[in-house]
């Protein structure tokens, strides 16, 4: 082929090389020759919404018969449906989207965005073997049975599933295994409400290349989905966001190129479960963020388990309202040598508790930078250790709820009794500095 590469190529040619392509990929080809560039369409985005019967279920049939009309080598790059199936047609307007997505599959689409609602609620698998799809959001309450045997995803970058229920068939193989198996290059992952308890898998997280996990569960409705077991995998993850409730156990937990762990835990009524392997898998991290009071409890009850973090920077905690016990917070200081920077979002517990009895773990402590947003009164014992204890430090902020008047003005009296310029710490209230 001569310098001029693309250019040189005759028109029908043109055309089939650009039916492999993605609607990316096809958009950069007609720039290549003016010549080209009404060979083929591109459609940036097909959208369809129907919510809470906002338009007749006949909308739905003639949006996606439209796709059939289109030139072979037209392309679409974005595909955004958000609808409530009418059950007397459900099943129908689930094949009829099935044949839909097996469509655009072939014409180089890229981002996939479906909420669908429906009576039968078994997801069609047509999609899930897009060549060239590289984020895909599907939910919600929708269950995937099973996989094409020739399920590929190598170019998926993000997947997003909103209560998505995975049931794998007696004998086969897990379908959330072989999902994951079809996404060499997946990078991020964001699961929202599910109900592992229903699930019919394996109970394992795996992937090679996955760099972000998040898991949201916040529907107080799954406090009653049990669970057994659940594995990570994911030896390449480097953030992870885990708000959910704890399974029974923990099974292999590959984490070793963590770097931010965000947990907010929750535990059902009289639970009983084993975290160890998790605290123990967290033991890179540079920033760990414990947020939730269920999440102090976990820690508390296996602080035996806390490891050795060599690498962690930046602690953060958030028990929210509660005042659980922080039996866990000397051994978890203690452990981390190069903690710089603590933040703390509610109580320092010490009322009709000794956890934390003269704050001695602080002695040994490097921390340079202390932020705390408080609620009371009652946290200016534990700032007083803070300020005395930890020789390196150099910054307290302190910010809190309590308004303008003479409560707030006795804190700012109080601060000033217990703080010393000469320690060489700056400590600010507020927006002012004490």
């Amino acid at each position: 082929m001569s310098g001029s590469g693309f250019r040189d190529l005759p028109s029908d040619l043109v055309r089939k090389v650009v039916s492999f392509s993605s609607a990316k990929a096809s958009a950069f080809h007609k720039t290549l020759a003016f010549e080209y560039r009404n060979l083929f369409d591109i459609i940036p985005s097909l959208q369809f919404t129907n919510i809470h019967g906002d338009a007749e279920g006949d909308d739905f049939v003639e949006f996606v018969a439209r796709i059939s009309l289109l030139d072979a080598t037209t392309r679409i790059n974005e595909v955004v449906i958000e609808y409530d199936v009418p059950s007397d047609v459900c099943q129908d307007h689930l094949n009829r989207l099935g044949s839909f997505l097996d469509e655009v599959a072939r014409r180089g689409i890229t981002k996939l965005r479906i909420r669908i609602k429906a009576d039968s609620n078994t997801f069609p698998c047509e999609i899930f073997n897009a060549k060239t799809m590289r984020n895909l959001e599907i939910g919600e309450n929708l269950r995937v049975t099973s996989l094409p045997q020739n399920a590929s995803f190598p170019m998926l970058d993000s997947l997003k599933l909103h209560s998505v229920q995975f049931d794998t068939p007696p004998g086969q193989t897990c379908v959330f295994k072989k999902l994951f198996s079809a996404c060499p290059v997946l990078d991020s992952l964001d699961i929202h409400d599910v109900k592992w308890g229903l699930w019919k898998w394996g109970g394992e997280i795996a992937s090679p290349s996955l760099s972000v996990l998040w898991i949201v569960n916040t529907d107080t409705a799954l406090a009653n989905d049990d669970h057994t077991r659940l594995v990570f995998n994911t030896p390449k993850l480097e953030l992870l966001y885990y708000r959910d409730y704890v399974p029974h156990s923990y099974g292999v937990v590959h984490l070793e190129s963590l770097i931010i762990a965000q947990l907010s835990l929750h535990l059902r009524m009289n639970q009983a479960f084993d975290a160890t392997r998790l605290i123990q898998g967290l033991s890179n991290v540079t920033t760990l963020k414990l947020w939730s009071a269920d999440t102090l409890t976990v820690f508390s009850l296996f602080r035996h388990a806390i490891p050795m973090f060599p690498n962690l920077t930046e602690l953060e905690v958030n028990p929210g309202n509660g005042q659980e016990c922080w039996d866990f917070f000397p051994a978890l200081m203690d452990k981390s040598p190069k903690v710089k920077i603590f933040s703390l979002t509610g109580y320092l517990h010490q009322a009709g508790c000794q956890c934390l009895k003269g704050y001695s773990f602080l002695r040994n402590s490097n921390l340079e930078e202390v932020y705390l947003q408080i609620y009371d009164r009652n946290c200016l014992s534990g700032i007083s250790h803070f300020l005395k204890k930890c020789s390196c430090l150099r910054l307290m902020e302190i910010t809190s709820e309590i308004e303008e008047g003479k409560e707030r003005n006795r804190m700012v009296r109080d601060l000033k009794r217990m703080y010393k310029k000469s320690d060489g710490c700056i400590v600010r209230f507020g927006a002012a500095t004490i």
